[in-house]
């Protein structure tokens, strides 16, 4: 921006050998925390209703990541024996 304004006022280069990413378009890649999932569970989770009180409490990291995945809960792995046990039994069919 600094260098287009010089060249605009002053008809000169101010940092001639550096590169103005001004002059490049913008693309749609992502980089950073991106979606992983599949648009199928995508649209499964949208139907997913996360009740007000339970939003209201997540972390600002959460709200990120809600934010980055376009989920309206965090993915997150599952972590120490009581999820593990609580996962099982989800895949088992118990719960």
């Amino acid at each position: 921006m600094l260098q287009r304004l010089v060249e605009q006022n002053h008809n000169a280069h101010y940092l001639p050998n550096w590169t103005n990413t001004g002059d490049y378009a913008d693309t749609p890649e992502t980089f950073g925390t991106v979606p992983i999932h599949s648009a199928e569970l995508g649209a499964a989770l949208e139907g997913l209703v996360i009740p007000p009180e339970a939003s209201a409490k997540f972390s600002s990291e959460h709200r990120f990541l809600c934010k980055q995945m376009g989920t309206r809960a965090p993915m997150q792995p599952v972590h120490g024996e009581a999820e593990c046990r609580k996962f099982d039994e989800m895949l088992r069919g118990q719960l």
